[in-house]
Protein backbone atom coordinates (compact mmCIF):
# COMPACT_ATOMS: atom_id res chain seq x y z
CA UNK A 1 0.00 0.00 0.00
CA UNK A 2 1.58 3.34 -0.79
CA UNK A 3 0.34 6.76 0.97
CA UNK A 4 0.66 9.83 0.17
CA UNK A 5 0.15 12.81 2.60
CA UNK A 6 0.05 16.10 0.81
CA UNK A 7 0.46 19.55 3.27
CA UNK A 8 0.02 23.55 2.24
CA UNK A 9 -0.21 26.42 4.19
CA UNK A 10 -3.74 28.40 4.54
CA UNK A 11 -6.09 30.19 6.19
CA UNK A 12 -8.57 27.40 5.66
CA UNK A 13 -9.50 24.26 8.03
CA UNK A 14 -8.42 20.98 6.83
CA UNK A 15 -9.42 19.58 3.72
CA UNK A 16 -10.49 16.57 5.10
CA UNK A 17 -13.75 18.49 7.10
CA UNK A 18 -12.03 17.87 10.18
CA UNK A 19 -13.27 20.29 13.31
CA UNK A 20 -11.17 19.69 16.23
CA UNK A 21 -13.34 19.79 19.37
CA UNK A 22 -12.68 20.64 22.84
CA UNK A 23 -9.48 20.12 24.36
CA UNK A 24 -8.75 16.18 24.75
CA UNK A 25 -11.84 15.39 22.64
CA UNK A 26 -11.95 13.15 19.38
CA UNK A 27 -13.48 13.94 16.21
CA UNK A 28 -13.88 11.80 13.26
CA UNK A 29 -14.75 11.58 9.73
CA UNK A 30 -17.98 9.66 9.46
CA UNK A 31 -18.21 8.27 6.22
CA UNK A 32 -15.44 5.90 6.56
CA UNK A 33 -17.09 4.68 9.74
CA UNK A 34 -15.26 5.42 13.21
CA UNK A 35 -12.91 2.43 13.42
CA UNK A 36 -11.54 3.04 9.65
CA UNK A 37 -12.65 6.84 9.52
CA UNK A 38 -9.86 9.88 10.37
CA UNK A 39 -9.25 10.86 13.61
CA UNK A 40 -8.17 13.44 15.57
CA UNK A 41 -7.39 14.52 18.51
CA UNK A 42 -6.74 18.32 20.06
CA UNK A 43 -4.66 17.78 23.11
CA UNK A 44 -3.04 20.78 24.95
CA UNK A 45 -3.09 22.89 22.31
CA UNK A 46 -1.75 20.00 19.88
CA UNK A 47 -3.78 18.90 16.62
CA UNK A 48 -3.01 15.20 16.70
CA UNK A 49 -4.29 12.84 13.03
CA UNK A 50 -4.58 9.63 12.48
CA UNK A 51 -5.66 7.50 9.15
CA UNK A 52 -7.53 5.30 11.72
CA UNK A 53 -7.82 4.34 15.49
CA UNK A 54 -5.10 3.57 17.48
CA UNK A 55 -5.33 -0.29 16.72
CA UNK A 56 -7.81 -0.62 14.30
CA UNK A 57 -7.34 -3.26 11.24
CA UNK A 58 -8.90 -2.11 8.19
CA UNK A 59 -9.07 -2.94 4.85
CA UNK A 60 -9.04 -0.78 1.54
CA UNK A 61 -10.03 -1.07 -1.91
CA UNK A 62 -8.01 1.54 -2.97
CA UNK A 63 -4.09 0.71 -3.47
CA UNK A 64 -3.56 4.36 -2.61
CA UNK A 65 -4.44 6.22 0.61
CA UNK A 66 -4.00 10.00 0.43
CA UNK A 67 -4.17 13.14 3.61
CA UNK A 68 -4.27 16.53 1.89
CA UNK A 69 -4.60 19.24 4.81
CA UNK A 70 -4.49 22.67 4.49
CA UNK A 71 -2.48 24.47 8.31
CA UNK A 72 -2.35 28.35 8.88
CA UNK A 73 1.04 29.59 8.70
CA UNK A 74 3.53 29.98 11.87
CA UNK A 75 2.78 27.00 13.48
CA UNK A 76 5.36 24.11 14.86
CA UNK A 77 4.77 21.42 11.97
CA UNK A 78 5.86 18.08 12.95
CA UNK A 79 5.31 15.04 10.33
CA UNK A 80 5.54 11.08 11.25
CA UNK A 81 4.90 8.57 9.06
CA UNK A 82 6.20 5.37 8.35
CA UNK A 83 5.57 4.42 5.13
CA UNK A 84 4.06 7.20 3.45
CA UNK A 85 5.53 9.98 0.63
CA UNK A 86 5.33 13.70 2.37
CA UNK A 87 4.86 16.26 -0.36
CA UNK A 88 4.37 20.19 0.20
CA UNK A 89 4.93 22.70 -2.33
CA UNK A 90 4.82 25.60 -0.05
CA UNK A 91 5.35 25.57 3.82
CA UNK A 92 5.66 28.82 6.13
CA UNK A 93 6.21 27.56 9.92
CA UNK A 94 7.74 28.46 12.83
CA UNK A 95 9.57 25.12 13.45
CA UNK A 96 9.18 22.05 10.81
CA UNK A 97 10.11 18.83 11.44
CA UNK A 98 9.15 16.08 9.31
CA UNK A 99 10.59 11.80 9.62
CA UNK A 100 9.68 9.85 7.75
CA UNK A 101 10.59 5.93 7.78
CA UNK A 102 10.51 4.33 4.65
CA UNK A 103 9.31 6.71 1.61
CA UNK A 104 10.34 10.23 0.30
CA UNK A 105 10.35 13.65 1.18
CA UNK A 106 9.25 16.48 -1.43
CA UNK A 107 8.69 19.78 -0.39
CA UNK A 108 8.72 23.12 -2.73
CA UNK A 109 9.72 26.52 -0.90
CA UNK A 110 9.95 26.41 3.02
CA UNK A 111 10.39 29.34 5.23
CA UNK A 112 11.02 28.53 8.94
CA UNK A 113 13.22 29.02 12.06
CA UNK A 114 14.37 25.52 11.97
CA UNK A 115 14.01 22.64 10.07
CA UNK A 116 14.98 19.14 10.34
CA UNK A 117 14.44 16.65 7.99
CA UNK A 118 14.83 12.74 8.53
CA UNK A 119 14.04 9.02 6.55
CA UNK A 120 15.50 5.91 7.11
CA UNK A 121 14.66 4.79 3.24
CA UNK A 122 14.12 7.53 0.90
CA UNK A 123 14.85 10.61 -0.69
CA UNK A 124 14.81 14.26 0.48
CA UNK A 125 13.86 17.06 -2.31
CA UNK A 126 13.59 20.78 -1.37
CA UNK A 127 13.53 23.39 -4.05
CA UNK A 128 13.80 26.47 -2.11
CA UNK A 129 14.56 27.35 2.03
CA UNK A 130 14.97 30.17 4.19
CA UNK A 131 15.52 29.00 7.68
CA UNK A 132 18.53 29.67 10.19
CA UNK A 133 18.70 25.95 10.64
CA UNK A 134 18.82 23.09 8.33
CA UNK A 135 19.49 19.38 9.24
CA UNK A 136 18.67 16.66 7.08
CA UNK A 137 19.67 13.12 7.32
CA UNK A 138 18.63 9.67 5.00
CA UNK A 139 19.95 6.33 6.11
CA UNK A 140 19.48 4.95 2.51
CA UNK A 141 18.31 7.43 0.06
CA UNK A 142 19.54 10.69 -2.14
CA UNK A 143 19.21 13.88 -0.82
CA UNK A 144 18.49 16.93 -3.60
CA UNK A 145 18.54 20.47 -2.39
CA UNK A 146 18.26 23.82 -4.48
CA UNK A 147 18.27 27.26 -3.04
CA UNK A 148 19.10 27.27 0.45
CA UNK A 149 19.60 30.23 2.65
CA UNK A 150 20.54 29.65 6.16
CA UNK A 151 22.94 30.36 8.86
CA UNK A 152 23.97 26.32 9.59
CA UNK A 153 23.43 23.00 7.29
CA UNK A 154 23.76 20.20 8.40
CA UNK A 155 23.39 17.42 5.74
CA UNK A 156 24.07 13.20 6.20
CA UNK A 157 23.70 10.50 3.76
CA UNK A 158 24.96 6.66 4.75
CA UNK A 159 23.73 5.44 0.99
CA UNK A 160 23.53 8.02 -1.62
CA UNK A 161 23.87 11.16 -3.44
CA UNK A 162 23.83 14.83 -2.37
CA UNK A 163 23.36 17.64 -4.84
CA UNK A 164 23.02 21.11 -3.23
CA UNK A 165 22.40 23.02 -6.27
CA UNK A 166 22.86 27.16 -4.68
CA UNK A 167 23.90 27.42 -1.08
CA UNK A 168 24.31 30.84 1.37
CA UNK A 169 24.94 30.27 4.42
CA UNK A 170 27.82 30.75 7.65
CA UNK A 171 28.34 26.70 7.91
CA UNK A 172 27.77 23.75 5.65
CA UNK A 173 28.26 20.71 7.01
CA UNK A 174 28.00 17.17 4.43
CA UNK A 175 28.81 13.64 5.31
CA UNK A 176 28.38 10.92 3.25
CA UNK A 177 29.72 6.75 3.02
CA UNK A 178 28.84 5.86 -0.31
CA UNK A 179 27.51 8.94 -2.80
CA UNK A 180 28.78 11.64 -5.00
CA UNK A 181 28.82 15.06 -3.12
CA UNK A 182 27.86 18.10 -5.85
CA UNK A 183 27.93 21.50 -3.98
CA UNK A 184 27.47 25.18 -5.49
CA UNK A 185 28.94 27.48 -3.51
CA UNK A 186 27.09 31.64 -3.86
CA UNK A 187 28.23 32.24 -0.25
CA UNK A 188 29.66 29.94 2.13
CA UNK A 189 32.54 31.17 4.35
CA UNK A 190 33.26 27.68 6.10
CA UNK A 191 32.09 24.06 3.81
CA UNK A 192 33.44 20.57 5.84
CA UNK A 193 32.73 17.52 3.63
CA UNK A 194 33.34 13.66 4.51
CA UNK A 195 32.66 10.57 2.64
CA UNK A 196 33.99 7.36 3.18
CA UNK A 197 33.65 6.30 -1.10
CA UNK A 198 32.53 9.22 -3.67
CA UNK A 199 33.52 12.04 -5.60
CA UNK A 200 33.21 15.58 -3.91
CA UNK A 201 32.51 18.44 -6.83
CA UNK A 202 32.15 21.84 -5.73
CA UNK A 203 31.84 24.67 -7.92
CA UNK A 204 33.44 27.75 -5.88
CA UNK A 205 32.03 31.22 -5.50
CA UNK A 206 33.37 34.53 -6.56
CA UNK A 207 35.83 34.97 -3.98
CA UNK A 208 37.10 31.42 -4.77
CA UNK A 209 38.40 29.19 -2.01
CA UNK A 210 41.57 27.84 0.21
CA UNK A 211 40.96 24.17 0.32
CA UNK A 212 42.09 21.66 2.19
CA UNK A 213 42.06 17.92 0.55
CA UNK A 214 42.69 14.73 2.56
CA UNK A 215 42.50 11.03 0.31
CA UNK A 216 43.78 7.84 0.37
CA UNK A 217 43.95 7.20 -3.26
CA UNK A 218 42.76 9.75 -5.20
CA UNK A 219 43.13 13.38 -6.65
CA UNK A 220 42.16 16.81 -7.02
CA UNK A 221 41.14 17.53 -10.82
CA UNK A 222 39.93 21.17 -11.72
CA UNK A 223 40.40 23.72 -14.77
CA UNK A 224 40.83 26.39 -12.94
CA UNK A 225 44.09 28.00 -12.02
CA UNK A 226 45.21 27.50 -8.30
CA UNK A 227 48.21 28.32 -5.77
CA UNK A 228 49.56 25.87 -3.11
CA UNK A 229 50.24 27.37 0.46
CA UNK A 230 51.28 24.45 2.55
CA UNK A 231 49.33 21.42 1.57
CA UNK A 232 46.06 23.94 0.88
CA UNK A 233 44.86 24.96 -2.51
CA UNK A 234 44.04 28.54 -3.10
CA UNK A 235 41.81 29.74 -5.43
CA UNK A 236 41.27 33.12 -6.47
CA UNK A 237 41.15 34.95 -2.87
CA UNK A 238 40.56 31.79 -1.01
CA UNK A 239 37.24 33.29 0.58
CA UNK A 240 35.77 29.95 1.66
CA UNK A 241 37.59 27.46 3.71
CA UNK A 242 36.72 24.37 2.16
CA UNK A 243 37.68 21.10 3.98
CA UNK A 244 37.27 17.71 2.02
CA UNK A 245 38.17 14.47 3.47
CA UNK A 246 37.54 11.42 1.35
CA UNK A 247 38.91 7.69 1.48
CA UNK A 248 38.27 6.76 -2.03
CA UNK A 249 37.17 9.47 -3.89
CA UNK A 250 38.32 12.47 -6.06
CA UNK A 251 37.43 16.47 -5.70
CA UNK A 252 36.74 17.81 -8.19
CA UNK A 253 36.90 21.68 -8.47
CA UNK A 254 34.76 24.46 -10.92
Amino acid sequence: MREEAAYGNSSKDLSARLSAGRAGGEVHEPRAGRRAGLHSLLDDGVLRIRFCASGAKVRLNSTDKRLTLEIPKGIVLSIHATSALVKADALSQNDLLIAVLSDDISLGTVTANRVDLSGSSGSIQLGRLSAPSLKCRTSSGSVDLGTVSAKTLECAASSGNVVIRSVLADEVSVTTSSGRVELALADAPSVSVRTSSGTVCAMLPEGGAEASFTSSSRSLHTDRSYTRRGDLYVFGEGATQLAVETSSGNLEIR
